[in-house]
């Protein structure tokens, strides 16, 4: 669920892998402003990590599914070596990109004595990574690559052997990883909770649909002031959202909410941020983008003074596939679209990168609607 609230994604049932991290890049490394009333994406410096994890994804993939090495290493009759790229060797010039992006995420992988941490991470949250991912990234750490610098693979290192050897070795050493009990079940863990929160979310939106027939839906980003991001904790954080959810129970504003569903992001540009998608009872409130609106200066003016918000409905017309605004229970097509493009979206999302908070959840919801009373309203059908 990226920060330019695009809705314009594939319209197969399966999200593209590409799609996922670019949709992680744009959480992490962008945020959204006005310039003269008109909204504009800030893209900041650390753009394109998103992208350096989804290679990294691919890689890790391309290793468990072959055989092959990165370089064939040869020796000739004159005692020179010699180098043959394979298939997973143009993956080799990514290396030292590679470890910086872990850098940027994971920067105590780093310290030690002599390179102790710097005090702007002491505040950043741990991420946890698709297991690809994740297998690449120890692999690193494992082999005590971190402080390699990765130029041409003839280039000789430590030990005497050449940035192929040590190639060809942290492929070894990937693979093992992948072929192993603990990965695979981490793999079907990580599928497993995505399906079940797939599941839950969309039994959620059709309770409140069944319920009540026609939702207005909301998609807004709130975020805490750019000058106190890097000390904003996940603790910080949730304890604003509470302040928040408690004070809509007495505020006219949110009269007629009928469902809610958050989701604490972190960036390195924003800090610890919400994505919330409101559902209010379509009967009573119809004006989007001034609801909307409304929501944003509140959490401005009254949760998080110096703060800003996003809102997907400054211009609610942009969309090819509106997946927001309202929706009524017999339009399937409008509903499809936000189940796949927002809710299947958001929850896959965890698979490619998860900001992992001490304390509490990254995701929720409000309690489920009580099913109407029988015979109550037109008789609908279930939907499924």
């Amino acid at each position: 669920m990226s920060d330019k609230c695009s809705n314009e994604t594939n319209n197969s049932n399966d999200i593209p892998l590409g799609e996922i991290y670019k949709g992680v890049d744009y959480d992490l490394n962008t945020h959204v402003t006005e310039r003269e009333g008109e909204p504009i994406t800030v893209i900041g410096e650390h753009f394109n990590f998103g992208y350096d994890l989804l290679n990294i994804d691919e890689f890790g993939r391309q290793v468990e599914s072959s055989d092959e090495l990165g370089f064939t290493v040869t020796t000739n009759d004159k005692g020179k070596t010699q180098l043959d790229k394979l298939t997973l060797g143009k993956y080799f010039p990514k290396l030292n990109g590679w470890m910086a992006t872990l850098y940027q995420y994971s920067p105590t992988a780093f310290s030690s004595p002599q390179f102790p941490i710097h005090p702007d991470f002491e505040n950043l949250p741990s991420f946890t990574f698709s297991p690809h991912v994740t297998a690449v990234f120890d692999s690193f750490r494992e082999m005590d690559l971190l402080m390699e610098t990765f130029t041409k693979p003839i280039m000789i290192h430590r030990d005497g052997v050449t940035g192929a050897d040590l190639f060809n070795t942290l492929i070894t050493h990937v693979r093992e990883k992948t072929k192993s009990a603990e990965f695979k079940k981490r793999v079907r863990t990580v599928e497993n909770n995505y399906r079940r929160n797939l599941k839950s979310y969309t039994q959620y939106f059709n309770a409140l649909l069944n319920k009540w027939a026609r939702l207005l839906v909301l998609r807004l980003d709130f975020y805490f002031p750019t000058e106190q991001a890097g000390h904003i904790t996940a603790e910080n954080a949730h304890e604003a959202r509470e302040h928040f959810f408690n004070n809509m129970r007495q505020n006219v504003l949110f009269g007629d909410l009928k469902g809610l569903i958050w989701k604490l992001e972190y960036g390195r540009e924003r800090g610890h941020h919400f994505h919330c998608i409101f559902f209010f009872d379509g009967k009573t409130r119809q004006q989007e983008k001034w609801i909307a609106d409304q929501i944003g200066q509140y959490w401005v003016s009254q949760i998080s003074p110096g703060g800003s918000y996003n809102s997907c409905h400054k211009d609610p017309n942009q969309y090819k596939r509106k997946g927001i605004g309202m929706i009524n229970y017999d339009d399937i097509q409008k509903r499809e679209i936000f189940l796949h493009d927002v809710l299947d979206y958001l929850c896959k999302m965890d698979q490619a990168l998860i900001v992992k908070p001490s304390k509490g959840r990254s995701i929720g919801r409000m309690e489920m609607p009580k099913a109407r009373a029988s015979g109550a309203g037109r008789p609908r059908k279930k939907a499924q």
